[in-house]
């Protein structure tokens, strides 16, 4: 006896599966559904740019990240990577242009991402570290460990900033 998998009634109904526990397919389905839609502020000033260390690094591929999350309902990434940053770092910034956007599919979820060029609102701190996050230099950004989604920016950045 063979079993035929029909992935279109169990995406109706998966909890009908006998073999959802072995087949993966719930996370294929979360996959396939709409991307979580994410704004990334990525803050220059001075020929550096602002960036974290992930506490949880075995999320997302790599411990670098830029200030940044998922978008509220109707909210633009352009606002969200301006508020992420902020509830973030505590810097203010105002997001001057889109610098990439791009669909990434990790394992267990797609992302549609809104990388944002962002300037500070004011001076930054003299002490260069908010809340976990510091100015790099950008010829130094190909050398963190940042997640694979964020590769082509880096190399946008690094082109285009130095």
């Amino acid at each position: 006896t063979s079993l035929l998998c029909r992935p279109v009634s169990v995406l109706k109904r998966p909890q009908l599966c006998a073999m959802r526990t072995n087949c993966g397919w719930e996370g294929i389905s979360r996959r396939m559904a709409k991307p979580q839609r994410v704004g990334v502020a990525v803050v220059e000033h001075a020929g550096r740019v602002l960036v974290g260390l992930r506490r949880d690094v075995a999320t997302r591929g790599g411990p670098a990240e830029f200030p940044g999350g998922k978008c509220h309902p109707n909210e633009e990434p352009s606002d969200c990577a301006e508020r992420e940053c902020l509830e973030e770092t505590g810097l203010p910034v105002t997001a001057v242009r889109l610098l990439d956007h791009r669909v990434h599919a990790y394992s267990e979820v797609t992302v549609e991402i809104s990388f944002w060029l962002c300037r500070p609102k004011d001076e930054p701190f003299a002490n260069n570290a908010f809340c976990g996050f510091r100015f790099v230099p950008v010829r130094e950004l190909r050398e963190l460990p940042f997640p694979a989604a964020n590769r082509t920016t880096i190399e946008l950045l690094t082109s285009e900033l130095t």
